[in-house]
């Protein structure tokens, strides 16, 4: 991953499941979904939806 975020979004690998588990929150809280919806997802979706909500998040500080 790449670079971005606030530390809202902890960026990287996580370092154990209660670190993705927290990550998956913060993602679902940011997309307004539940959690459940983002632990379904595979890990390649998790990251992309992650990478446009640090995205999304910078842009949002820039204005």
């Amino acid at each position: 991953m790449h670079g971005g975020g606030d530390g809202f979004f902890r960026l990287g690998r996580w370092r154990d499941t209660e670190e993705l588990t927290d990550r998956a929150f913060d993602v679902a809280h940011f997309w307004q979904v539940s959690p459940a919806e983002i632990l379904a997802l595979s890990l390649e979706e998790f990251e992309l939806w992650e990478c446009q909500a640090v995205r999304l998040t910078d842009l949002m500080k820039a204005e």
